[in-house]
């Protein structure tokens, strides 16, 4: 399995637009879409294509909390982390390792711009996404957005 994450370039936006989650996970992360039209809004954001193999199989979106105006961070926030704000593996990729590769290569990611943690929110009832942070060594830091709930790792 040959993995690598590069940012998104204008010839991804339409396959990336083509590629969907199960229908059971749509209420758990965003259409592919929705995360490249808010990126443009966001500065400190970075969206990731995932390859496999030569194929798109996934989106990946990263934001620099050091990058956020600072009146746009809460004081739960993890102000100095780099967060893991969306990742979305398409249903025919699900279940090969993708998810976590790219979550791995996220880690380096953040690493090289010094940031020391790593943060993500997932829905409460997303018992699977919730399983994969936990083996990368994420663990619930007991804040609550809604239904999400925040983890974070020490990188």
């Amino acid at each position: 399995m040959s993995v690598h994450v590069r940012l998104v370039e204008k010839a991804d936006v339409t396959p990336l637009l083509d590629l969907w989650t199960a229908d059971d996970q749509l209420r758990f992360v965003a259409p592919n879409a929705a995360t490249i039209a808010e990126a443009a809004d966001e500065p400190a954001a970075y969206v990731f294509t995932i390859w496999a193999d030569g194929v798109r199989v996934g989106l990946m979106a990263l934001i620099d909390m050091t990058e956020l105006d600072p009146s746009e961070v809460q004081p739960e926030d993890e102000p100095e982390a780099g967060f893991l704000w969306r990742l979305m593996i398409g249903e025919a990729h699900q279940g090969k390792g993708y998810g976590t590769a790219a979550i791995q290569w996220a880690f380096d990611w953040a690493r090289a711009r010094g940031r020391p943690r790593m943060s993500v929110e997932v829905v409460e009832t997303n018992a699977p996404a919730i399983a994969l942070y936990e083996r990368m060594g994420f663990r619930a830091t007991g804040v609550l957005y809604g239904d999400e709930a925040q983890m974070a790792r020490d990188l």
